[in-house]
This record gives structure tokens, C-alpha cells and sequence, in this order.
């Protein structure tokens, strides 16, 4: 009614209006550098990540004492919980290309062959020559 007094504690708010930014269409380099990008990374990720002889022969020689280092590992472990050594890698299905497995009756031989070189080691030698390292250990000759 009119002239009625409201009391302190109930107040009016009037809602302001709100200020809304006008849309503007996204800038057209923004867009471009978007599609360039998605682009050059789709090319990345499609590329081949190890092309065909890609490795030098250092690298291939590396990576053979690795596994002739890994299979030897197997072998002994083997060895250590069936009492014999394996009668071929087959059966540990460590089998592993480049590798040969010799067994005989005290032990083992082991000959590896890539890029050229050949790479033995006898089951009495010490298993530590055949982590990766600088060419021209023990056991190691040019074909």
C-alpha cells in the first residue's frame, strides 16, 4: 500500500543489466595456425618410428651382446633350478635370432653373428664381458 515503510532488514535489488560481449567470428591466422598443427602432427605420428636399417653396426652389435647377455641369464637360471643346462633355447623359449646355442657336456658355448662380427662366449667365461659396450672384448671378432 502506499506510504507504507518497509523495514530496514527487507531491501529491493534491481539486477543490473548484464554487459554481454558481442561474438566475433574466431581470427582467421588462429584458425590456420590450428589446422597447420594438427596437420604436422598427424604427419609426425604416421611417420615410420624405425625405418628399415636405421641402426648402425655399433647398435646392432650393442643389442646382440644384450640378448646373448639375456639368454645366457635365462640359461643359468635354468641350469640353477632343473640341475642341466637346456637341451635347446626353444624350450626356455628364449630363442633369439643371431643366436646359436651349443651345449655340451659341462656347459654351454654361445655364438652370436650380426653386422659382420661374431660374438662367442662360453658358459665358464664370465657372464660380465657381454653387456653392451666398447667393441673389441673377449670373445669378439670381425667376420
Amino acid at each position: 500500500p502506499d506510504g507504507a515503510v518497509m523495514p530496514a532488514s527487507l531491501s529491493v535489488r534491481r539486477s543490473r543489466p548484464r554487459k554481454v560481449a558481442p561474438e566475433h567470428p574466431p581470427d582467421r591466422r588462429v584458425v590456420l595456425l590450428l589446422i597447420t598443427v594438427l596437420v604436422a602432427l598427424t604427419l609426425w605420428n604416421l611417420r615410420p618410428s624405425d625405418p628399415e636399417g636405421s641402426y648402425t653396426a655399433l647398435e646392432e652389435i650393442a643389442d646382440l651382446r644384450l640378448h646373448m647377455f639375456l639368454t645366457a641369464s635365462t640359461i643359468n637360471a635354468y641350469h640353477d633350478s632343473a640341475g642341466r643346462f637346456p637341451p635347446s633355447l626353444e624350450v626356455m623359449e628364449a630363442d633369439e635370432e643371431g643366436i646359436t646355442y651349443l651345449p655340451d657336456e659341462v656347459g654351454y658355448s654361445l655364438v652370436g653373428v650380426s653386422a659382420g662380427t661374431t660374438i662367442e662366449y662360453y658358459s665358464a667365461d664370465d657372464l660380465n664381458m657381454l653387456p653392451p659396450g666398447p667393441a673389441g672384448l673377449p670373445g669378439e671378432t670381425a667376420s
